[in-house]
């Protein structure tokens, strides 16, 4: 993929992410849930410098918790035990991602 359309590509999952945390069903687990699995295809190299570090931090705090359960992964266990406030700043902190994306693609950086 050439590195412009791979620019476009992480803003347009990011894009779905932030759609569903704000307009998805249920509640913000349920949510978060489905956002994730639209950016968790990314690794340190597919994204710009200026959001590794918030989007690891993403991908850690969804990923906290060992399964409790035989088929249950650290995704699900996490989500299952996490407080509507943790949620909540996990959201923000992909809208934020979100945001700063769609700064740098309009500076060139990207």
């Amino acid at each position: 993929m050439r590195p412009r359309s791979k620019a476009i590509n992480v803003i347009d999952r990011f894009e779905v992410a932030v759609e569903t945390l704000a307009t998805g069903p249920g509640d913000i687990r349920s949510r978060l849930l489905s956002a994730f699995i639209s950016i968790m295809v990314f690794r340190d190299g597919d994204l710009p410098d200026e959001v590794r570090k918030d989007f690891a931090w993403v991908v850690d705090t969804l990923t906290k918790k060992e399964a409790q359960y035989p088929g249950e992964g650290r995704l699900h266990s996490t989500l299952r035990q996490m407080r509507n406030s943790t949620g909540s700043t996990v959201a923000h902190k992909i809208f934020g991602i979100y945001k700063r994306l769609l700064f740098l693609s309009q500076d060139g950086a990207t």
